[in-house]
């Protein structure tokens, strides 16, 4: 038995496919991070001052990181570009192999609840979905009475007066 489990978990581990990050997209120049932290150290000090000169500070700071990180997804698909190789497999087409990098990420965004806060945890997830087809999936109301009701969507061999045909030799004939 527990050879049968063992075969069924290595099965299923083959087949299920998972979403792995490349190596590189954690990795980040130390020019970006140190930008980074400097207008986070910026943002904070504009919020505790509220001051004009700190806004231009942090303003400058955050066009000059969004120009270092175009930079680099520039200079990514460059390098990505100058790597790609004919094959057949994308037909010879660069539209074919950059078509999923013009394409933005759409995120999932979590369900949210009856107070509209999103669900984060999986419990809570499960509870919003549980809710929402409880809502959804109701009996109809019928405004027949029971007994029609019954007689009109019950098959007809379920029905009080239906009475089999006999199947004698002389029908069949």
């Amino acid at each position: 038995m527990h050879r049968i489990a063992q075969i069924i978990q290595q099965a299923a581990w083959n087949s299920t496919t998972y979403f792995r990050k490349s190596p590189n997209a954690d990795k980040c120049a130390p020019t970006i991070k140190q930008k980074i932290i400097d207008k986070r150290k910026l943002r904070k000090r504009w919020q505790n001052t509220r001051s004009w000169q700190d806004k231009a500070k942090l303003n400058k700071a955050a066009n000059e990181l969004k120009q270092l990180l175009n930079d680099q997804k520039q200079k990514f698909i460059q390098t990505y570009l100058e790597s790609l190789k004919a094959t057949e497999a994308r037909e010879y087409s660069l539209w074919k192999a950059t078509k999923r990098l013009q394409c933005p990420e759409t995120p999932i965004l979590p369900p949210r609840t009856e107070g509209r806060e999103w669900a984060k945890s999986d419990t809570q997830k499960a509870k919003v979905q549980a809710d929402h087809f409880a809502n959804v999936f109701k009996p109809y109301n019928s405004e027949l009475p029971e007994d029609e009701e019954g007689k009109c969507c019950m098959p007809l061999k379920l029905q009080a007066g239906w009475q089999p045909q006999s199947k004698n030799s002389n029908s069949l004939k």
